[in-house]
């Protein structure tokens, strides 16, 4: 077998270098190659790349692909370049994410429930001051988007005590999870929410999801965390709720624009804790052997692993 494959990708020297290093160690039997690399001629016959963020110029070059690997999760972008085309998909579904996004959301739930803004921010001024926090058994946390990642991570909040339900765009039964689903409900999943944290993908329908009036479905002192995608909420909103204090905090990881600009007012928000998209990053010992498995099992049996549906958008 001598089929050539396309890494694609926006990566720098030093992470192309890795992620050919550890693909190549997986996939012997293929000429895995950086996009670079690859002649004009060649690259108008592949069948199937490996990518992460790959440009439009560089997409529109594949003429023949039947369909992509993303190294991401994500795959809004994708979705977006290849929906006239109907290339198929295939997202990266890996266990290890859903359990580092578990991890993650546990953590800066605690965050929350402890006070920690709090006394962070009594630091900065040497103020010596407790205060009292709901129980865990009494804090209510909400799930918005309940696919692999939402349902690990309420899982996992349910393990510890938390009061945990969810909500997303159809039925699912989780148990011990109060599950809403549909529009007409989400006013009251918001509503009995202490902690409401966003796991949703970004489509057509969740972009601006979390705008003024939703966020204003929040009870008075509640908090926010956005591990999604930053366009689901709108962060002009969201500082005007801090400000009036009707948001307590906000943890947040993705953004519209990516890396923040300096000049950004969230920077310097005091109840606003900024963490450089690293809620669940993917691990690339792991991705690297999922995506050689799909490419492997396609060359061998004609298979395409499960891929996006376009009309959802994920």
């Amino acid at each position: 077998m001598n089929s050539t494959i396309a890494l694609v990708s926006q990566f720098t020297p030093e992470e192309e270098r890795r992620w050919l290093t550890a693909l190549n160690a997986r996939m012997s039997d293929f000429n895995l190659l950086p996009f670079s690399k690859i002649s004009p001629d060649e690259l108008l016959k592949l069948r199937v790349a490996i990518v992460a963020n790959p440009s439009e110029r560089q997409i529109s070059q594949l003429t023949s692909l039947k369909w992509v690997q993303s190294l991401w999760a994500g795959v809004e972008q994708l979705v977006e370049q290849l929906e006239d085309r109907q290339i198929k998909i295939v997202p990266m579904n890996d266990p290890n994410l859903a359990n580092d996004m578990a991890n993650s959301v546990l953590l800066w739930c605690l965050h929350l429930q402890q006070n920690t803004p709090i006394y962070q921010r009594q630091q900065s001024q040497m103020i010596w001051q407790p205060h009292s926090n709901k129980a865990v058994k009494e804090t209510r946390i909400g799930i918005l988007g309940l696919g692999k990642l939402g349902q690990h991570s309420a899982i996992r909040l349910k393990e510890q005590g938390f009061k945990v339900s969810g909500w997303s765009r159809s039925a699912k039964n989780i148990q011990g999870v109060h599950c809403y689903f549909g529009n007409d409900r989400l006013e009251e999943f918001i509503s009995n929410t202490d902690i409401l944290v966003s796991l949703l993908p970004l489509t057509k329908e969740t972009e601006n999801l979390l705008d003024t009036q939703r966020l204003s479905w929040l009870p008075v002192g509640s908090s926010v965390i956005n591990f999604s995608r930053g366009a689901i909420l709108d962060e002009a909103a969201l500082i005007s709720a801090l400000d009036k204090n009707s948001i307590s905090h906000a943890v947040l990881d993705v953004f519209r624009k990516e890396p923040l600009p300096a000049s950004h007012a969230l920077w310097r928000h005091s109840q606003v804790t900024i963490l450089p998209h690293i809620a669940a990053a993917t691990n690339i010992n792991s991705a690297s052997k999922i995506a050689a498995n799909n490419i492997i099992e396609y060359f061998q049996n004609d298979t395409i692993p499960a891929s996006v549906n376009f009309q959802k958008g994920y």
